[in-house]
């Protein structure tokens, strides 16, 4: 076992001195090595996550425009509907069968 774990620290120091692997660091600590595959794939998740959290934002954002412009003209009809029928009284609750 002592030996499997020197044969994987060899080879981690070789791609380092070839410039295949590089040490990431945090405060002094070694922390971990990462290769560049693994570097290449940590990238390529993170992209990926961007390019799927952009449209969802921007659905997010859309949907909420038309949802308040949807709210904004039912609320002007409620108040139109009222004001032809002569029924001031505003409920936030009434549907328009019972205003009419």
């Amino acid at each position: 076992k002592k030996r499997k774990e020197k044969k994987r620290q060899d080879k981690t120091r070789q791609e380092i001195r070839q410039g295949k692997a590089r040490q990431v660091t945090k405060t002094g600590l070694n922390l971990e090595t990462r290769t560049s595959t693994e570097e290449m794939s940590v990238f390529v998740a993170s992209v990926s996550a961007l390019l799927i959290s952009i449209p969802v934002i921007i659905i997010f954002f859309v949907t909420l425009y038309y949802w308040s412009k949807w709210e904004t003209r039912r609320q002007e009809a409620k108040e139109l509907n009222a004001a032809l029928t002569g029924n001031r009284q505003l409920d936030a609750h009434a549907s328009p069968h019972e205003l009419a």
